[in-house]
């Protein structure tokens, strides 16, 4: 639950500067912010909170990092069904 908003924030930086990555360096920006949060909330709840909604607050956070998995997963299913339909179609060209 730390190592993926801590690699989230870390990452977008980089996919910033990519051209290829540039669309879904703010939606992991925002998702390792919000995965940030859900930690925080854990945390608060299982020490403090006297465990009060820490079920709910678990949910949430395991939401918002299989939004931020999802995120990037889906974009590299894309950057890589991206080149195929090139080589597919310049083959047909040629």
């Amino acid at each position: 639950f730390v190592v993926l908003p801590v690699a989230g924030a870390l990452k977008v930086a980089r996919l910033g500067e990519d051209e290829r990555w540039k669309a879904v360096a703010r939606p992991v920006e925002w998702l390792a912010l919000a995965c940030g949060f859900g930690l925080v909330a854990v945390t608060y709840v299982a020490l403090p909170g006297d465990r009060v909604f820490i079920g709910l607050a678990e949910r949430v956070l395991l939401t918002a990092e299989i939004a931020l998995i999802t995120v990037l997963a889906v974009r590299l299913a894309q950057l890589s069904r991206a080149p195929g339909r090139a080589r597919a179609s310049q083959a047909a060209l040629g």
